[in-house]
């Protein structure tokens, strides 16, 4: 895999494309080698279905090789389920193209032939919908919608669309995410030899409909009726449709599953865009973004969830390490990988980056970056701590620009607006930011923590560790354990007590509780280390009273 990749970042392509490609191929190997052990002589030609002339050049070879076309059945899928404000155009065009364009072009291509059938590929997720999936609906539509024109366009030619339940053994069922989703909402899939009857008996009959339908009607009667009972479609307003393939939305760090072992272990992709991601263009490092660490734990976390399932809940991180800082020489995207592996102390997580050099030579595969282990739980515990002390002494928190800053924080980290002190506490103000703000393009939900008040918790552990040490800038480097009890709602007046724990020439440590407006536990933070950033100084408007 290493090298398939190596080679396709040397010719310009996407590694991951190009390893898809040679998955594909190594699978098509081994069908046709199954059908030969059975006798069947079966042939495969490639090409893009969506491309007319491709596919022309393809079937005048077979009508060469083999003679004239009796009978198509087009399978041709592409599907990658996504929030719509997530989805991409070269991959929307590909999802339509592969079902819509490719039906079209076959129906144009082979009007002189002698075809007795025609059979589409859809989905259950044509007719009653999909989460993340608008795309794929709207393909599996619009091919319903081309085999009940072309009956009356070609009237001798029947044609017909399958809305398929999720096969089990064969087809987009195998893919990681699919199973994945599968045992989180207990779905039955359809076994491979039930559907090929299916599709059989159909033909045999002449395909007497257009559409036909395979899924498990009571699951489907239970649901329509259940929505039948709600105000909104007594009142005529649409509702969002079902499927049963695409339940689950992924979490906004979550790009898509790359493989799951349920109950042992999960690994998971997201795309960093430098460009793109707001947590990115407003976290840099000497004027280039920096992936923060507290997006990180949101990451790992999100990984672990979805190992851990939807009966449990994230409650603590403990030995959070940074492993390697991850940063954005250039404006190129940086495909994160997160493994998640239950263990009997908990879930152990590692989140890395496969390592380029700025000429894009790949120097390190997997190279780790962060590391923690995840306890989950039915509920989240409810923390019990002394209320935070009141102070009438504070001081704003002001920000350097881009161009003044060694650690640049933007509009989204700037949470924390005041801080003072009472005795040997630490004290900060914040107002709680949108998490719509905070996600940018990966929009809110699914988010578990509260990620820019805690990189506001450890900037006021840095200001306090600045007031100490006369200006020296300090980055996390890592914590003990961190307490999850909650999300503040947007806006929200917030308080942090910070405690100054100890230092040496290198780090300093602290204790950090965070509460709501109502003095209640959001999270707890315990044996923070931020680290000295060599010969950095700066100035940062926060007073020297904050100490005394």
């Amino acid at each position: 895999k290493g090298s398939v990749m190596k080679e396709a970042l040397a010719n310009g392509e996407k590694p991951m494309d190009a390893w898809g490609r040679f998955e594909k191929a190594l699978e098509i190997g081994r069908t046709l080698r199954e059908f030969a052990a059975e006798g069947v002589q079966a042939y495969y030609n490639g090409c893009d279905i969506s491309n007319r002339d491709a596919l022309a050049e393809v079937l005048n070879s077979i009508r060469t090789e083999h003679g004239s076309i009796h009978g198509i059945i087009h399978g041709a899928g592409f599907e990658r389920a996504t929030r719509f404000d997530k989805k991409q155009e070269e991959l929307v065009r590909r999802t339509i193209g592969a079902k819509v364009d490719g039906a079209a072009n076959l129906l144009a291509l082979t009007e002189q032939d002698p075809v007795q059938f025609m059979v589409a590929f859809g989905s259950v997720s044509g007719r009653f919908g999909g989460v993340g999936q608008t795309d794929y609906s709207v393909a599996n539509d619009m091919v319903a919608k081309l085999m009940d024109w072309s009956r009356t366009y070609r009237p001798n030619l029947p044609t017909a669309v399958f809305h398929w339940h999720a096969w089990d053994d064969v087809g987009m069922a195998v893919r990681p995410e699919s199973q994945h989703i599968r045992k989180l909402h207990n779905i039955k899939f359809m076994p491979s030899l039930e559907g090929a009857k299916h599709l059989l008996d159909e033909i045999a009959a002449g395909l007497p409909q257009s559409e036909v339908i395979i899924t498990e009607v009571d699951s489907f009667r239970s649901k329509i009726e259940e929505d039948a009972q709600q105000p909104a479609l007594q009142a005529g307003v649409e509702t969002t449709a079902i499927s049963t393939t695409s339940e689950l939305a992924l979490p906004p760090m979550v790009d898509r599953i790359v493989s799951h072992t349920p109950g042992q272990e999960i690994v998971v992709e997201t795309e960093l865009d430098p460009t793109a991601d707001v947590f990115l263009t407003q976290h840099q490092f000497k004027q280039r973004p920096m992936f923060p660490f507290v997006v990180a734990m949101e990451s790992m976390v999100e990984a672990a969830q979805l190992l851990a399932g939807t009966d449990l809940k994230v409650i603590n991180l403990r030995d959070l390490k940074i492993l390697n800082s991850i940063r954005f020489p250039t404006d190129n995207t940086v495909l994160m990988r997160v493994f998640a592996t239950q263990q009997t102390d908990g879930i152990h997580v590692q989140l890395g980056i496969d390592y380029y050099n700025r000429r894009g030579v790949l120097l390190q595969q997997n190279r780790p970056c962060f590391s923690c282990v995840v306890d989950v739980a039915p509920e989240s515990e409810i923390l019990t701590r002394p209320e935070p002390p009141s102070t009438t002494e504070l001081f704003p928190c002001t920000f350097p620009t881009l161009e003044e800053a060694v650690i640049y924080h933007g509009p989204i980290f700037r949470s924390i607006k005041e801080m003072g002190s009472v005795e040997d506490l630490g004290i900060a103000y914040f107002e709680a930011p949108s998490l719509d703000d905070v996600a940018g393009r990966r929009a809110r939900e699914g988010w578990i923590m509260p990620s820019s008040l805690l990189d506001g918790c450890f900037f006021g552990c840095g200001a306090y560790l600045w007031v100490v040490r006369s200006g020296v800038i300090a980055i996390p480097n890592g914590v003990q354990k961190i307490s999850l009890c909650g999300l503040p709602e947007p806006g929200e007046r917030c308080t942090a007590t910070v405690r100054f724990c100890g230092q040496d020439d290198h780090h300093g440590r602290f204790d950090v509780v965070l509460y709501d407006s109502q003095n209640r536990v959001l999270l707890e933070v315990q044996g923070y280390e931020n680290h000295i950033v060599p010969g950095a100084n700066m100035q940062v408007s926060v007073d020297s009273n904050l100490t005394k």
